[in-house]
């Protein structure tokens, strides 16, 4: 995207080189200052917080079958094909 950006400023038009170059360095600032710095280091200060979902949500929201947690009762597989196994 840098790189289209600045290709702007090759252009004739004095409007569209200046739009160019300040979406390059926006785009630059971007991808280097705050995905690269500030989003770790925020990630990093609050800890656990990023992770928090609110419960009103998590009742909307249905679950996933990689977020299911299995229940003592078939976390073993083993377990599940002996007590089950033949009909």
């Amino acid at each position: 995207m840098i790189c289209v950006f600045a290709a702007f400023v090759l252009g004739d038009l004095r409007v569209l080189r200046v739009i160019g170059l300040g979406m390059a360095v926006a785009v630059l600032l971007d991808a280097t200052l705050v995905r690269m710095v500030a989003t770790p280091a925020v990630l990093q200060l609050t800890g656990r917080a990023n992770w928090w979902f609110p419960s009103r949500l998590e009742r909307a929201v249905p679950g996933f079958l990689a977020e299911i947690r299995p229940s003592p009762a078939t976390a073993d597989p083993t377990e599940y094909l002996t007590t089950k196994g033949t009909s």
